[in-house]
């Protein structure tokens, strides 16, 4: 039995040791690191030429790492095609990476520990160069791999295509008909340039190879698209330099200008020739010929300031140009001038103006808008007369705005000149409506007035807008929310808004002055605290607007006055107290009532004894309370109140003053009466009586 106890015990363990085995190798297997990848790299064959220089092999090729954020070495090797003593690859050290190239197997191999994304950049940056004049031609295969310490990716390659030799751009397309020449004109407009194997070119040259004359002729060229221009007078040679696109060399070809500079050149027939550069070799020669004759020439206008003159709205007579010049290469006078406003003419509003100087006089056209200069002066002359011509809208309120131009041209007696035209730009100014005639005294207004009109005589004009579009009227100074109102009835097109919060009243519509100057006058002032308005000034500020200016602000003061109101006396009883000798103090009112309009508090109040009255035995009596104390005075039969306090206050002492006749023997028989007033600190009440 132990025998087998034991045997089952081994082999349990030896079970458990194979599962254990089982799962490590599991472990390891889930844990076997992911190689790099190369991916993304161009499909296209990369096209070599002699004296390219180092170019980029790739610069789309993607690395990535699923478990490795770094990479630690690469191989770039020439693996087909490889001439050796021909062929490089080329590495900057950048970024912890070096590069190292073997000749004899035509491999660069880049080491250091650097990341996934600067492993890619380096890939990119890696150059091919084959310095030969003329290169073996053939095709080459650059292959690419990555290792990250461990595995190494997979391998990606690109091909490159080496041609033995520069092939020469090309000129075509030129002109064959012959140019007579009448002054600056460009050489050709149709020549061609083409390169198979190049898409930029170096330089090229122009020269007037046949006739040429120093001193007279000459080739014009304005710098452009990198492309620069310099001429040489002594060879009668153009040279442009700059490294350009094909097509900016054939635009740059185009835009070369043949100019005779003589008053009376040497007459004769000019041969033009091109010649362009791909850096290492020249075109055929394609030329044109340019036939000058000795003919007059015509005056010359320049220097016409470019930029718009701005003419604003009643400016007046101005300048249209203070620096046109005047030439002529073969007179020295000149016999005639027109200054024309071609576009944008209006007969009714433009006018040019010259006054007669130096034998030249004006004579002025308004029915074409044009002014003719005539007499035989010189050139520096006409260029004054010129300068003085000025330009003038007589419309000074509501001129026609928009572009004007302005042309200019000169005759030598026998040949105009070139035109030469300058803008004008006449710009309308709006003129802001504008308010007047409004009272100039204040307008008083007495509590509970109602609805009044804040001015009857205001007055709205516009220079140049027959219409209003808008007014404000606002309680600009003291006032009171809740008490002052402004009011509008809507007519003409015209709805108002008045905004409490603000003190404002706004009107809107398209309507006419006249409409607008009516709502103006028909606009009401009110203070709806009829019994007890704030009293002080108001001030009433006006403003219209035409669409896009306001006009000045129309003010009018507005006096408010408060108008105290009385106290009043109401309820006393009116049945007569009947008082029997020896019957002491008896109460005078137990029914008697105050109110007051405006004012919460009353200052004093009167009792007298004012009908009856017998000195020594009639008293009136009253218990101070409530701020309120009492004075008697018996000569005159009278009870005097004082102090400030509520109506309540005064109701209640009013309702405790008790009469006594204090003759409890033989007191005098008959009729008293008690009258009684209250005082709010300025005004009486009606006055109260009770017999007794």
């Amino acid at each position: 039995m132990a025998k087998e106890l034991i045997k089952k015990r081994l082999m349990f363990v030896s079970l458990m040791v194979i599962i254990i085995h089982i799962e490590i190798n599991a472990k390891n297997n889930l844990l076997q690191a992911a190689p790099p990848n190369l991916d993304g790299i161009e499909k296209t064959e990369l096209l070599y030429k002699a004296g390219d220089g180092k170019v980029n092999v790739t610069q789309t090729i993607a690395v990535t790492d699923e478990d490795d954020t770094n990479l630690e070495t690469a191989k770039v090797q020439i693996t087909e095609g490889y001439k050796n003593n021909e062929d490089e690859l080329s590495f900057v050290t950048e970024n912890g990476i070096t590069g190292q190239w073997n000749k004899a197997s035509g491999t660069l191999t880049l080491s250091g520990q650097a990341s996934v994304e600067n492993y890619q950049s380096a890939l990119r940056n890696i150059r091919f160069e084959n310095p030969k004049s003329k290169p073996t031609p053939g095709s080459r295969t650059v292959a690419f791999i990555v290792n990250d310490g461990t595995d190494d990716s997979n391998v990606v390659s690109r091909k490159i295509s080496i041609l033995a030799e520069n092939i020469a751009p090309a000129l075509a397309g030129i002109e064959t008909s012959e140019i007579a020449y009448s002054g600056k004109t460009n050489i050709t407009a149709n020549i061609t340039v083409s390169d198979e194997d190049n898409t930029n070119l170096q330089s090229a040259e122009i020269k007037v190879s046949t006739e040429y004359h120093n001193g007279e002729d000459r080739l014009l060229f304005s710098d452009a698209d990198g492309i620069t221009g310099s001429w040489s007078a002594a060879t009668g040679t153009l040279t442009l330099t700059g490294d350009a696109s094909l097509a900016a060399y054939q635009t740059a070809l185009r835009n070369v200008q043949f100019e005779n500079t003589s008053a009376t050149p040497i007459a004769g027939t000019r041969t033009i020739t091109f010649t362009v550069n791909d850096g290492t070799v020249n075109s055929n020669l394609v030329s044109r010929k340019i036939k000058v004759n000795a003919v007059n020439q015509p005056p010359v206008l320049a220097a016409l300031e470019s930029s718009t003159l701005t003419y604003t709205e009643g400016d007046g007579r101005k300048a249209i140009t203070t620096a046109i010049t005047v030439t002529d290469p073969d007179n020295t006078n000149l016999q005639s001038a027109k200054i024309v406003i071609s576009n944008g003419y209006e007969s009714s509003e433009d006018q040019l103006i010259f006054t007669n100087i130096n034998g030249i006089t004006g004579d002025w056209n308004s029915g074409n808008g044009t002014l003719t200069l005539s007499g035989n002066a010189t050139l520096a002359q006409y260029q004054e007369a010129l300068r003085s011509i000025q330009f003038e809208n007589k419309n000074t309120t509501n001129p026609t705005p928009g572009p004007r131009t302005i042309s200019f041209m000169v005759n030598d007696g026998s040949a105009n000149s070139n035109t030469s035209t300058r803008d004008i730009n006449v710009v309308e100014v709006n003129q802001p409506p504008v308010l007047a005639s409004i009272e100039s005294t204040a307008l008083n207004y007495n509590e509970g007035a109602g609805k009044v009109a804040i001015t009857g005589t205001i007055t709205a004009n516009d220079g140049d807008t027959p219409n209003l579009q808008s007014a404000q009227i606002t309680i600009s100074g003291g006032y009171k929310n809740g008490e002052d109102v402004l009011s509008f009835t809507n007519a003409n097109g015209i709805s108002g808004v008045w905004d409490a919060a603000n003190g404002k009243l706004t009107l809107t519509g398209d309507a006419t002055l006249a409409n607008y100057q009516a709502a103006l006058r028909s606009i009401q002032f009110e203070n709806t605290n009829t019994a007890n308005p704030t009293a002080g000034a108001r001030t009433i500020s006006i403003v219209v607007n035409d669409g896009e200016t306001n006009s000045n602000t129309a003010t009018r003061n507005i006096n408010v006055a408060a108008t105290n109101q009385a106290p009043a006396l109401a309820a006393i009883e009116s049945t007569a107290i009947d008082y029997s000798e020896g019957a002491g103090k008896v109460a005078i009112t137990s029914a008697i009532t105050i109110t007051d309009g405006d004012n919460a508090n009353l200052k004093s109040a009167v009792i007298t004894i004012s009908a009856g009255y017998k000195n020594g035995e009639d008293v009136l009596s009253f218990t101070n309370a409530n701020g309120i104390s009492g004075a008697w005075d018996a000569a005159n039969g009278t009870l005097t109140l004082t102090g400030d306090a509520t109506l309540a206050n005064y109701q209640a002492a009013l309702r405790s003053i008790q009469f006594e006749n204090t003759n409890t023997a033989n007191p005098t028989a008959g009729a008293r009466t008690i009258s009684i007033v209250v005082n709010d600190g300025e005004t009486n009440s009606n006055t109260a009586t009770r017999d007794i």
